[in-house]
């Protein structure tokens, strides 16, 4: 992730979710301090995030599910 720009990072870090699934959860099983200087308690919040982020998606599933009209 350092390797990117700051703007490009947080995009797929935070507006996507690529890093914070996978490369904040990695510094943490390696035992690496993050060098964008977040805090160590972020790698391991990736699994409750992923929660919210299933019930978000479900919660949305299911409102356009329930206002959906056939075009036929």
């Amino acid at each position: 992730m350092t390797v990117y720009g700051g703007w490009f990072r947080a995009v797929f870090a935070y507006g996507m979710g690529f890093a914070f699934v996978a490369y904040h959860p990695a510094l943490a099983l390696l035992g690496r301090a993050d060098p964008l200087g977040l805090p160590g308690w972020v790698s391991w919040a990736a699994p409750g995030v992923a929660v919210l982020a299933a019930v978000a998606a479900a919660t949305f599933w299911r409102t356009a599910v329930r206002h959906y009209q056939s075009a036929g």
